[in-house]
């Protein structure tokens, strides 16, 4: 039977589809948090000052991603109290140094820079990474860390950032002279440096308050540096203890998330057969982005990996999540998927009770949907950080 629409019922279409944009707009901006696109690694170490001459330094910042912002720390130990200024440029893009020490007289200098997203040279090619030094004093041993960040404020990255050194020998790595502010979704970072007064290397057993490893110690003769982050909200002082007397350095900065307004994707046709046309795709979310070490073993949960998928040709779909572990081993995990999308990987479902949180440092996860027609969509990768004694939380 053929039914023919008059004026009337086209009308009616049309009422239809407006509703239905307003309903997908959202009542207000949601702020979104800042995630890791690629995470922390260490590019470089030595006793001379990294290349300024060809072979450079390389590193590569992934592609596609939202609102990017990489981050490069670097620490540089010289023979004594000098004064000690650096530059870092990326794909010959000069990057914004946001704090440091090293234009005070100190043996143990950081540095923490950040460029905002650049497609031209954050294009998922490698590139170079160039670290200049200028004063007195030669090099005794140089880190140089970097990482990816993305859902940062493009317009003002960096909402406020402290830092501290001791140019006598102290156990006492700190505090900052006034406090580090972290707002609600911000993400906090920060690099120490510590040089031992004598052949034997300092360390940091726990970090101080809600601030967790996720990187290091790396340690070369008396040379140590760690990398830290605090998502907690509020103000923050960050003062730990080493195993021994030495001279230190510390820069933090907090890397503010950005206002993002979602624009839904929306494609009507009014002709007798009103299609609506969704892509393929699907959210994931991470129970906790820090965990502690065996965390069922202190009363807390492990890790839990959900999302929802939509779009495409619809139902059934299915979805493989991948769980790549510290040490680069990756476990498969087939999860079923109910009729609105859902799906949930939970310690049951993977037959592990510490599933996610049974090796320090950083992991990561992603999944691959296929629905009805055969075609499929992967996923951000997703991470997050195990560490012990302290840092499980939430999102």
């Amino acid at each position: 039977m053929k039914i023919r629409l008059n004026a009337v019922h086209y009308f009616a279409l049309f009422l239809l589809a407006l509703m239905m944009v307003c309903l997908t707009q959202p009542a207000q901006p949601v702020r979104a948090a800042i995630g890791i696109l690629q995470a922390w690694s260490l590019v470089y170490q030595g006793s001379s000052f990294p290349p300024t001459s060809a072979p450079y330094l390389s590193y590569s910042v992934p592609s596609p991603g939202f609102e990017r912002l990489l981050v490069v720390a670097v620490s540089s130990t010289t023979n004594n109290n000098f004064a000690q200024s650096a530059a870092a440029s990326y794909g010959s893009r000069a990057m914004t140094l946001a704090v440091e020490n090293g234009n005070n007289n100190s043996r143990t200098n950081t540095y923490l820079f950040y460029l905002r997203d650049t497609p031209s040279v954050m294009n998922g090619a490698n590139q170079n990474l160039i670290i200049t030094f200028t004063g007195t004093g030669s090099s005794r041993y140089n880190y140089v860390y970097a990482a990816v960040y993305e859902g940062v404020d493009q317009s003002a990255p960096i909402s406020n950032s402290r830092n501290r050194y001791r140019t006598t020998a102290s156990s006492t790595i700190g505090p900052f002279t006034s406090l580090l502010n972290i707002a609600n979704g911000d993400r906090a970072v920060e690099m120490i440096n510590l040089t031992s007064n004598t052949s034997t290397p300092r360390t940091i057993s726990f970090p101080s308050g809600n601030w967790f490893w996720v990187l290091g110690p790396n340690i070369s003769n008396q040379y140590s540096s760690y990398i830290s982050e605090n998502i907690t909200p509020g103000t923050t002082n960050s003062q730990h203890t080493a195993s021994g007397t030495c001279y230190s350095s510390m820069s933090a900065m907090t890397i503010h998330r950005s206002l993002n307004t979602p624009t839904p994707t929306f494609t009507a046709t009014f002709t007798p057969t009103y299609t609506v046309s969704t892509p393929l795709g699907g959210t994931v979310h991470l129970a906790y982005i820090a965990l502690l070490l065996n965390a069922p073993d202190f009363g807390f949960e492990p890790q839990t990996i959900s999302g929802r998928v939509s779009g495409g040709g619809g139902p059934p779909y299915t979805i493989v999540v991948h769980v790549i572990d510290p040490e680069g081993d990756e476990r498969v995990f087939p999860v079923p998927v109910d009729g609105s999308g859902n799906f949930l990987l939970d310690h049951t479902a993977a037959g592990d009770d510490y599933f996610g949180c049974n090796i320090e440092k950083i992991w990561s996860t992603w999944y691959r949907v296929t629905d009805s027609l055969g075609d499929s969509w992967d996923s951000p990768v997703r991470y997050w950080a195990v560490n012990f004694p302290k840092s499980h939380g939430v999102p």
